[in-house]
């Protein structure tokens, strides 16, 4: 997104939710540009026409935010915390004291929480869809690479599906290094495509890897 179409969408966005926030008793925030701009850099919102609607990724982090925070996100709370700080400019109330009541339990709520596993459940997948491996019902799930479907024995099975319905299948070497004997692998990963030579095994942690160079179709390697 160009940077002057995004200072015109953000200017956009302020004017329509500063006026649904009036409505409910919040201020907008002077630092809401950059909160807009946060939101679209982590991948949270993508732009809609004027509107901003969540991606997979972060209808699950707001999902999680609902589910074990939401006495921090609440209307309620932001108001009374808007409230409070004004105080605090206006020489009203004690800035340490302020600080203190909400970082304490604040704290401990994040420490309670600390061993809660990643929230990755998009809910059940269409009926249509069974698990190829063992015929049960699947799941919808938000990995790396996107929404896909799992099987909903996982871990005990560990059926999956792309979006569309295709089968995942476990990855299938594409050849042999005539050097070493050891099976060519094209993966997915985190940064991008890459070939890999060998598997990755306690005697192998690191194997020898090597990016594909961008706009080369994977499929197109051999």
């Amino acid at each position: 997104m160009k940077k002057n179409t995004l200072n015109h969408h953000l200017a956009i966005q302020k004017l329509d939710l500063s006026k649904s926030w009036k409505k409910r008793g919040i201020g907008r925030p002077s630092t809401y540009a950059s909160i807009i701009k946060t939101l679209n850099d982590r991948k949270y919102v993508e732009k809609d026409g004027r509107a901003l609607k969540p991606t997979d990724t972060g209808e699950i982090v707001s999902s999680f935010l609902e589910e074990n925070f939401m006495n921090y996100i609440s209307d309620t709370f932001t108001a009374e915390m808007e409230t409070e700080l004004d105080e605090i400019a206006e020489g009203k109330r004690d800035y340490v004291k302020t600080l203190k009541d909400f970082y304490t339990p604040f704290h401990k709520d994040v420490k309670d929480k600390e061993e809660i596993a990643k929230l990755t459940n998009l809910g059940n997948a269409p009926d249509e869809w069974k698990c190829p491996l063992c015929n049960s019902s699947m799941t919808i799930k938000l990995g790396r690479s996107g929404k896909f479907m799992s099987c909903s024995r996982y871990p005990e099975c560990g059926g999956a599906r792309r979006i569309d319905g295709s089968v995942v299948e476990p990855n299938k070497p594409i050849g042999a290094d005539p050097k070493t004997g050891l099976p060519i692998f094209v993966l997915d990963g985190r940064f991008g495509p890459y070939i890999q030579l060998g598997e990755k095994t306690k005697e192998n942690p690191k194997p020898q890897r090597a990016s594909i160079p961008k706009g080369k179709e994977i499929e197109s390697i051999t």
